[in-house]
């Protein structure tokens, strides 16, 4: 699932031929469920990071997350040392 998850943000980084890739990509676990289990966001940022720098492709692209499971202040501060450039906690913003 990582290796996916990577190749599919450097695809949509690299854009079709004679097209423009994105300039951001989105890391959401909002579709997990009983059926779907979600990696954890550091992991997915982490190896999302590294495989972009990589292929030469992290100055191309922005990350975000769209993350269930930053709730604290640490969560935050290590998202973004793994290569994070925005977060959305949608949990955090449900509780308030």
């Amino acid at each position: 699932a990582l290796e996916r998850i990577c190749d599919e943000a450097a695809d949509a980084i690299q854009g079709e031929i004679g097209e423009k890739g994105v300039e951001g990509v989105i890391l959401s676990d909002r579709l997990a469920g009983p059926d779907r289990m979600a990696l954890p966001s550091l992991i997915a940022v982490g190896a999302v990071h590294q495989h972009l720098l990589r292929t030469k492709q992290r100055p191309k692209a922005a990350i975000f997350a769209e993350a269930g499971d930053c709730k604290e202040v640490h969560d935050y501060a290590t998202i973004f040392g793994y290569g994070c450039d925005g977060v959305c906690p949608y949990v955090a913003y449900e509780a308030l």
